[in-house]
C-alpha cells in the first residue's frame, strides 16, 4: 500500500498500520517549516523522497524505514534545499508533557519527552554537550507562550524559538547536537510589535517592554527581516523615550519576508522625548534597495557633529513620516531623497534647527509634500530650504503647506527654493520659508 504526501498535507497527522510506503513530492514543491507526523502502530513504513531529494544523514533518494511503536516527525527546511528531516521517537514517552516556566537545562531522562515552555517569561533552555547524552537521545521543545524562548545546546548558535514554533533536538552522532527544522521563519498569527528601549538588550526577544525590549532600532529591523514571516499585519517597531546613540545611522534595505510596510514609532505626542542622534556625516535613518516602506512618528532627529543627514532614502524605497521634529544639522541636511527614492509626510512635523538644506531632492526622487502644517517655532537658517534636482519631482496635492511660528515666511533666512535639470515642483500656492527669492534652471519647473 501506499500514500502520496503533497502540499496540502501540511501538518497532518497520519495513523499508520505497515506495510505501507509514503511517497514524499519534491521538496521544492513544498515550503519551509512544512511537516507532518505519522505514527506507526504496527508493521513497518516506509518514507520514499522524490529522486532529487534526500532525507538527513541518508543517501540521496534512499527510503527511511520507521518501525511500529515509533513517531516519526517530517519536516521541510528552507534553508537546506533538497533535504527532508525525519525526526523519529517511541510513541509512548512522546507523550509525556512537562511543563517548564524559567531557566532549565535539558537532563538525560527527558528523552522521548516533549517540554512545554511556557512562564510569559523570556528564558534560556540549556544543553550540555551531546556526548553525555544517550546516543538516540531527542527532546521536542514546544513553546505556546507569548514570550520567545532562548534555546542553547552545547556547541551551535543559540537561537530563539519563538511563541507558537516547536523544534526536535537529537543526538546526531559524533557528539553534536542537530535541530530539526534547523532554520524555522516565525509567522505570528497577529501583526508583531518589537519594543525597543534604552534599557533594554539585544540579546532579548524584543516582546516585552523595559527590560526585555531589544536596545536597539537596527536589531529590531534585522530580526524582522531575517527571522520574522510578516504577512499577518504590518509589524511595528515601538521605541521608548530616551536618546538612541545610532553611531553612522539605521540602514532599512529591501522588504521583508510577506509584507513591504513597517511602522517605526517614538513618541507620537512629545517627538522631543524620543531622540535618534547620529554622528558627524551620518545619517539618522537610511532607506535603501528596495520596495519596502516605513512610516516614521514620533522622533526627534539629532546630530553630534557636521555634514550630517536626518532622513534619506534612495533606490526605491519609501519613507514617510509625521509628528516627527528636525534638530540643527550644521553643514547638513534634514531630509535627503535620492536616485528614485520616495517620501510621503503623513503629518504635522516641527523644524527646530538650523540645516544647510531642509530637503534636498536629486536622481528622479519625489516626495508628496502638502496637506499638512510645518511648524517653525524660532527663526532659523537655511542656504536653501528646498534643493529640487536632476527630474525629481514635489507635489503638494492640491493643498498648499502651511508653515507656522516665527520663523515661517522671512523669519527664516536664506533662499525658497532651487529647482534646476527638468525638475518640477507643484506647490499648489505653498510659501516656502526664507529671504531669498526661489530660483528654476535647466528646465526646472516651480507651479
Amino acid at each position: 500500500m501506499s500514500q502520496s504526501v503533497h502540499k496540502t498535507q501540511h501538518q497532518t497527522a497520519y495513523i499508520a498500520t505497515g506495510p505501507i510506503t509514503f511517497t514524499f513530492d519534491q521538496v521544492n514543491t513544498l515550503f519551509n517549516g512544512w511537516t507532518c507526523t505519522i505514527y506507526v502502530i504496527a508493521g513497518t513504513v516506509t518514507l520514499t523522497p522524490n529522486g532529487v531529494d534526500t532525507f538527513q544523514r541518508q543517501s540521496s533518494g534512499s527510503s527511511l524505514t520507521v518501525g511500529p511503536g515509533k513517531v516519526v516527525s517530517i519536516t521541510v527546511d528552507g534553508a537546506n534545499p533538497g533535504n527532508l528531516y525525519a525526526g523519529v521517537q517511541p510513541i509512548a514517552p512522546y507523550f509525556n508533557s512537562v511543563q517548564k516556566t524559567t531557566s532549565y537545562t535539558v537532563v538525560n531522562s527527558d528523552k522521548g519527552n516533549r517540554l512545554i515552555l511556557t512562564g510569559n517569561a523570556y528564558y534560556t533552555v540549556f544543553l550540555n554537550a551531546a556526548s553525555s547524552y544517550d546516543s538516540d537521545f531527542s527532546v521536542d521543545l514546544t513553546n505556546p507562550d507569548s514570550r520567545g524562548k532562548l534555546i542553547s545546546p552545547s556547541g551551535l548558535t543559540p537561537f530563539i524559538l519563538w511563541p507558537g514554533q516547536t523544534c526536535t533536538i537529537l543526538n546526531g552522532g559524533a557528539g553534536a547536537w542537530e535541530i530539526n527544522p534547523l532554520f524555522q521563519r516565525w509567522g505570528p498569527t497577529t501583526a508583531v510589535t518589537f519594543n525597543v528601549s534604552p534599557s533594554g538588550s539585544d540579546s532579548n526577544d524584543g516582546l516585552a517592554t523595559g527590560t526585555g525590549a531589544f536596545a536597539t532600532i537596527q536589531h529590531a529591523f534585522n530580526v524582522l527581516q531575517a527571522l520574522v514571516d510578516v504577512s499577518s499585519g504590518t509589524p511595528t517597531i515601538q521605541c521608548a523615550d530616551g536618546t538612541y546613540n545610532v553611531g553612522s545611522g539605521i540602514v532599512f534595505t529591501y522588504a521583508m519576508t510577506g509584507g513591504k510596510q513597517l511602522f517605526l514609532t517614538g513618541d507620537v505626542g512629545s517627538p522631543g522625548s524620543c531622540r535618534l542622534n547620529c554622528n558627524a556625516g551620518g545619517v539618522c535613518l537610511f532607506g535603501q534597495d528596495g520596495t519596502g516602506t516605513c512610516t516614521v512618528t514620533g522622533f526627534d532627529f539629532a546630530t553630534v557633529g557636521n555634514g550630517s543627514i536626518g532622513i534619506n532614502t534612495t533606490q526605491f524605497y519609501q519613507i514617510d513620516f509625521g509628528s516627527v521634529q528636525f534638530d540643527s544639522f550644521p553643514l547638513g541636511s534634514h531630509i535627503v531623497i535620492g536616485d528614485l527614492g520616495s517620501m510621503d509626510i503623513a503629518g504635522n512635523y516641527t523644524i527646530a534647527g538650523n540645516a544647510t538644506t531642509h530637503i534636498v531632492l536629486q536622481g528622479q526622487a519625489k516626495i508628496n509634500y502638502g496637506t499638512f502644517t510645518v511648524n517653525l517655532p524660532s527663526g532659523l537658517a537655511f542656504t536653501q530650504f528646498l534643493s529640487v534636482a536632476d527630474l525629481s519631482w514635489l507635489n503638494a496635492g492640491g493643498l498648499a503647506v502651511t508653515f507656522t511660528g516665527p520663523g515661517a515666511g522671512a523669519g527664516s533666512t536664506g533662499q525658497k527654493y532651487n529647482v534646476t535639470a527638468n525638475s518640477v515642483v507643484a506647490s499648489s500656492g505653498t510659501t516656502f520659508p526664507g529671504t531669498v527669492a526661489g530660483t528654476t534652471g535647466s528646465g526646472g519647473l516651480f507651479s
